[in-house]
């Protein structure tokens, strides 16, 4: 199951390099940066021996590597919000909004349990990370005045699908055919925010400047 799964994100791994240079803009290469370090955040976790080997806390190690892919999710949904040079009340509301439900889910599931602390601490700062991702892919889904649905609905389920996981490590809290809901909503996350990014059009004005890393 696990070469399988790795199998899956690898592609994927492929299909955004071809997006990123088909199209030759730093918001593609982004992209592809974060589903690269997801293809590492799956393999830690999964236990990929070639990987985990020589690591001594492997679900830090795999949280650390999906908390810099979203980061790179971040940058790329910035640099396009940007590019289009929209602003509005939207924005800095939905952070609030975003920043507020990271916490309170943090405090709800996270930060009691018998987990150690580096380990609760590092599921609040990715907490944080995620739930921004969301926000900024819910932000850059809205411009234009259109909706890029696949970002929506990919943010969400990737909350989703780490709620699960969190619960499971955090609470203890499991049920059957867990392992298969988590792949189930997480694989469609990728795949959707992906498909997001081919859907996007940056402006023509902002395109050189994208490209050139501005």
């Amino acid at each position: 199951m696990m070469l399988w799964k790795l199998l899956f994100t690898g592609l994927l791994c492929v299909a955004a390099l071809a997006l990123a240079v088909s199209r030759q803009a730093s918001v593609y290469w982004l992209a592809l940066a974060a589903v690269v370090l997801s293809w590492f955040g799956d393999a830690t976790l999964a236990g990929f021996k070639p990987l985990t080997r020589a690591m001594s806390q492997p679900s830090l190690w795999g949280l650390g590597f999906f908390a810099v892919a979203h980061l790179c999710y971040i940058l790329a949904f910035t640099m396009y919000i940007k590019a289009w040079a929209q602003p509005g009340w939207r924005t800095p509301a939905m952070i609030a909004g975003f920043t507020a439900a990271a916490v309170a889910l943090w405090l709800l599931i996270c930060s009691g349990g018998g987990q150690p602390a580096p380990l609760r601490a590092a599921a609040l700062v990715y907490t944080l990370v995620l739930m921004m991702m969301s926000c900024m892919a819910w932000v850059s889904a809205m411009r234009l005045g259109g909706f890029v649905w696949p970002f929506a609905l990919g943010s969400a389920l990737f909350i989703i699908s780490d709620g699960m996981i969190a619960m499971e490590w955090f609470r203890d809290w499991s049920f059957p055919w867990q392992d298969a809901a988590v792949w189930a909503t997480y694989a469609p996350a990728q795949l959707l925010l992906v498909i997001g990014f081919w859907m996007l059009k940056m402006p023509e004005a902002a395109s050189a400047l994208a490209s050139a890393g501005m």
